[in-house]
């Protein structure tokens, strides 16, 4: 339990890709999502659209409120 602590810590925003499932901690309920788009308009925000079960669209969600579950790598 605690290396995963240690390896979500060492987790960069920039790890982060398309097709990863994530997290979302700042949802209630902590749902886990997939990351389906990054969003580009402003080069310096990290967003990203998660798409979570039971919603027809995604919606975008801060890198620093997820966490990655699995790696699409």
């Amino acid at each position: 339990m605690i290396e995963l602590e240690q390896r979500r810590k060492k987790i960069k925003t920039s790890d982060m890709k398309v097709g990863d499932l994530v997290r979302c901690t700042m949802v209630d309920g902590k749902p886990i999502g997939l990351v389906v788009e990054r969003f580009e308009y402003f080069p310096n925000v990290d967003i990203f659209y998660v798409l979570i079960p039971g919603y027809v669209d995604s919606f975008p969600i801060r890198a620093s409120q997820m966490e990655i579950v699995n790696e699409s790598r």
